[in-house]
């Protein structure tokens, strides 16, 4: 009788034991998971940390961080096509110093060309009548080139306060870029309207 009952006690003592050896194993192997969890979330945060940091490194690199390295028009369209989610401000304000540049080597561009169309007397002539004792051109180069950097920084001006007020409302980063582009092609009909104006006034002037 004792050794049945030390039997079913032993058993009992056996089964015990593997209970709580398959209790702790089964405990230590979910830890295991968890942490492998964790750390797979944590490589994955800090992989996507550090893709952002890299797009942004490649921004901070790019030419356009330093405004006084100009961007060509084809160099600051190749980083639109680059840009494909919104940088910090100072970046888009960069990308905007850049897009004066362009428009005003445009006008620097169009002004050259007008000098070259233009009669020696426009701009040896101040416009009085009185001078030389001939009578003054229909337009001075002067005149032209005071008229030309007006219109230019007139609209200049206006597409500033605009972009401003697309920074203030949040657009997203694909219309400050169709926006900043379209500035530069209204730069671009403005230089051609000045040119043919201008050029048709010196033609009849000589």
């Amino acid at each position: 009788m004792k050794n049945v009952y030390f039997n079913r006690s032993l058993k009992f003592f056996c089964l015990t034991v593997c209970l709580i050896v398959t209790i702790y194993s089964s405990r230590n192997e979910i830890h295991k998971n968890c942490l492998g969890f964790v750390k797979n979330d944590h490589i994955y945060s800090r992989n996507l940390a550090q893709l952002k940091l890299n797009n942004y490194s490649l921004l901070k690199d790019s030419k356009y961080e330093n405004v006084t390295e100009q961007l060509t028009r084809e160099e600051l369209y190749e980083l639109f096509d680059l840009l494909k989610q919104e940088p910090p401000r100072t970046y888009l304000l960069n990308l905007w110093n850049h897009k004066n540049g362009i428009c005003r080597q445009g006008t620097k561009d169009l002004l050259k060309k007008l000098r070259a169309v233009a009669p020696k007397l426009t701009y040896r002539h101040t416009g009085n009548s009185n001078q030389y004792g001939k009578t003054p051109p229909k337009i001075t180069w002067q005149g032209c080139s005071y008229d030309c950097n007006m219109k230019v920084s007139t609209l200049e001006t206006e597409q500033t306060n605009r972009f401003f007020n697309i920074l203030n409302k949040k657009a997203p980063i694909d219309e400050i870029k169709n926006f900043i582009c379209s500035c530069i092609d209204e730069f671009d009909k403005l230089h051609d309207e000045l040119y043919l104006k201008y050029e048709k006034i010196f033609n009849e002037q000589k």
